[in-house]
């Protein structure tokens, strides 16, 4: 798994491409922060594997903002409906519990100007939420 990572932490610090980004390598998972005009946005890439999914499989997540408000919370599973890449996801291993935009590709062919589509996808969508719910660039 590690050395899966390794290559597309490589491939995706490479700079062949037009997605502004900082590529941070971890054992596990790669750390992307995408510059989106003034503001960045975090997305963590990890590997993952599903006898379900056929293999193993390229998660993606994005924090978008706390979750301490049902509302928010049912707004979040009406949205869901309506995305076409991602969905909103309720995180409560963390205090407070927060949303965060998930998204996962088949890991076996990933072509790389697909992986940074999602990763830009994912990051804007919960960069446009934290902007709407929280009004700052907190994550």
């Amino acid at each position: 798994m590690s050395e899966f990572i390794g290559q597309l932490a490589k491939k995706l610090a490479s700079g062949h491409h037009d997605l502004p980004i900082q590529v941070h390598v971890g054992e596990k998972e790669i750390l992307i922060e995408v510059t989106l005009g003034s503001r960045k946005q975090s997305v963590r890439v990890s590997l993952g594997s599903s006898k379900a999914a056929g293999g193993a499989f390229v998660r993606l997540v994005s924090r978008a903002c706390p979750a301490n408000d049902h509302r928010l919370i049912r707004s979040a599973l009406t949205t869901n409906r309506g995305l076409e890449l991602g969905s909103l996801s309720l995180n409560t291993e963390t205090n407070p519990p927060v949303l965060d935009v998930v998204h996962s590709v088949v890991a076996e062919g990933v072509q790389i100007p697909d992986l940074l589509f999602a990763i830009e996808s994912v990051a804007r969508l919960a960069d446009s939420i934290e902007k709407r719910i929280v009004g700052q660039d907190v994550f």
